[in-house]
């Protein structure tokens, strides 16, 4: 029983990592853009994030869904982009 748990959970994991990666290699550099350069430009992205915030999460990943299309990986990268402000 634990091992068929363990394989079905593999398409979770790959998911979920995924989809952090992509959350914190966009996240990460416009904290860091954003704290460092300070100003207009911490503005600017402040101002994006929270437009990103604005929308409810399971909304805009179906709308990106949506746009690219079905599949496994379109879904990682929509749950990656919604979780960039996070």
């Amino acid at each position: 029983m634990l091992s068929r748990v363990i394989y079905g959970s593999r398409v979770s994991l790959l998911v979920g990592l995924v989809a952090v990666g992509i959350a914190v290699a966009v996240g990460l550099p416009v904290g860091l853009i954003s704290g460092y350069m300070g100003g207009a430009v911490d503005t600017v992205l402040m101002r994006i994030v929270d437009g990103v915030m604005a929308f409810p999460t399971l909304i805009l990943a179906l709308g990106i869904v949506a746009v690219l299309g079905p599949g496994i990986v379109n879904v990682m990268i929509a749950i990656g982009l919604t979780a960039i402000p996070i």
